[in-house]
């Protein structure tokens, strides 16, 4: 029976062992279903308003800024006025004075072409006096004018 008793006496105490490791346990558990976790938001408060401030301001120079800008832009004169004018004067006064130069021109072609016709008449006035102030010169042509 000794051995039944040793067997017995070491299953009595796992037994009373693991009765303890549970108690234990269960206190455990209890502390951690009681405990409350609690965040302390006030700092992240402090830092987020913070933020939001210097995010504020931020945006309230870049505005600034911006609109500095655009009235800058807005006054900007890329051009004095007084060059934009001689500019603009020059253009029609080189425009009028290709225009001029073209009628001129067209002017000028008429006139070479009228002189020419004119000289070409005056020529055939000529030859043709010519030849009747000159009976035998004009046969001597008629007969050249024949065989060619």
């Amino acid at each position: 029976m000794s051995k039944v008793e040793e067997l017995t006496e070491i299953l009595v105490n796992e037994i009373d062992s693991f009765e303890k490791g549970l108690r234990k346990l269960e206190t455990i558990n209890d502390k951690i279903n009681n405990t409350t976790v609690k965040l302390e938001l006030e700092e992240f408060q402090s830092i987020k308003s913070e933020l939001v401030r210097e995010l504020t301001l931020s945006k309230n120079t870049q505005r600034e800024f911006i609109s500095s800008f655009e009235a800058k832009i807005k006054n900007a004169n890329i051009y004095p006025k007084w060059a934009v004018v001689i500019f603009i004067v020059s253009l029609l006064i080189s425009f009028g004075a290709i225009f001029y130069a073209y009628t001129v021109k067209q002017d000028i072609s008429a006139i070479k072409k009228e002189a020419y016709q004119k000289g070409i008449d005056t020529y055939d006035n000529y030859i043709n006096q010519f030849l009747e102030n000159n009976p035998k010169t004009k046969m001597v042509f008629e007969r050249w004018k024949k065989s060619n």
